[in-house]
């Protein structure tokens, strides 16, 4: 994921419309930090493949509208509200309601009891925006009494996208990309598990020794206490656990358990396998994979690097712009394009 996040996210630069309009979108677009909401839009686009924006608006005073439009040759009206923020909103939090087969759905943010507290006590000024935003039957449930109940917050189009990686119509939400090979990761991490408290039973071995000897005639001479309590002296040590004295014919050998079977990488391997062929991971291909299956790889690679790129572009940043110069009063707006560079190289 992080290297779909890396290949995806580049420079944008703006084509058409007019030099001043060109100006005015690239420093909104640089204020908003585009660069980093690239990164948060792509690594939830791979990672969750729902995506839900969730525009920011603040209120433009009237002497600063005025210099806008000066600047920028807009005809913007006084009242006009410019982009601030975008944040990503978490999918998990998010509710699907609507019709029996999601064919017009509405989506709710189910509010967690901290949120809830925030809007009862707002603290920053996104805060108090975001309370302001918010229907007025949301409101009116945000008192001190019911606190911690269950709150589910309408998600207005207007303010939020909702953008899916590869969702049919009757699915409420996308599947992410990784669900196939959670149950494998989850199987790989048991045996990790395993394997370190299997490890940790080395650090208990047991010292055997032996004292004694047997005569000619196979009589058995055990050693007195003095010489087993003196033998068990000489031999501790912080680093074994246990000793352990015993009589017969004196010899020393560690009683270390045989773990070499169990600790063994062969029962990963094709855990290991299954995951990567699960994530069609191209960086962590096996030595002895074919050239050929190696390509299809990369160019399936490739074709998921191009397909966000133009769901970012064509969903989220060429819709907000045409909006935005719609209330700026713009007659031409310029079109965002991506920086172009071999996918192949």
């Amino acid at each position: 994921f992080d290297i779909l996040v890396e290949f995806s996210t580049s420079n944008i630069f703006w084509r058409g419309g007019n030099a001043k309009s060109r100006k005015f979108f690239e420093s909104l677009w640089n204020k908003i930090g585009i660069s980093d909401l690239q990164e948060k839009f792509y690594m939830e686009y791979h990672r969750s493949c729902n995506v839900f924006p969730y525009r920011l608006d603040s209120i433009i005073k009237e002497e600063d509208v005025k210099s806008l439009n000066k600047l920028y040759g807009a005809t913007a009206s006084k009242d006009i509200k410019l982009p601030s923020r975008y944040i990503i909103i978490d999918p998990a939090s998010i509710i699907v309601g609507g019709t029996i087969n999601f064919s017009s759905p509405v989506f709710y943010q189910r509010l967690n009891s901290y949120e809830i507290q925030r809007l009862i006590k707002p603290i920053t000024d996104e805060d108090k925006s975001f309370l302001n935003s918010m229907p007025p039957e949301v409101i009116k449930q945000l008192n001190k009494k019911n606190a911690n109940q269950q709150i589910d917050l309408p998600l207005n189009p207007e303010y939020v996208y909702f953008i899916f990686n590869k969702k049919s119509d009757y699915e409420p939400m996308s599947t992410p990309i990784a669900w196939p090979v959670l149950k494998d990761i989850n199987a790989k991490q048991e045996l990790k598990q395993y394997d370190l408290a299997t490890a940790r039973t080395t650090m208990r071995a047991v010292l055997h020794v032996s004292m004694g000897y047997e005569d000619k005639d196979g009589n058995l001479h055990t050693p007195d206490e003095k010489a087993v309590r003196s033998m068990q002296q000489l031999f501790e040590s912080e680093s074994i656990g246990k000793i352990l004295i015993t009589d017969f014919t004196a010899k020393v050998e560690w009683k270390i358990p045989d773990i070499s079977q169990l600790l063994g990488a062969e029962k990963y391997k094709q855990l290991n396998e299954d995951i990567r062929v699960g994530l069609i991971n191209i960086v962590a291909s096996s030595g002895d994979e074919k050239f050929a299956n190696q390509s299809i790889k990369v160019k399936l690679f490739i074709q998921r690097l191009q397909q966000s790129r133009e769901v970012f572009l064509n969903k989220f940043i060429i819709p907000e712009t045409k909006r935005i110069a719609k209330e700026m009063g713009f007659k031409a707006y310029p079109t965002p394009y991506y920086t172009d560079f071999d996918f192949k190289d």
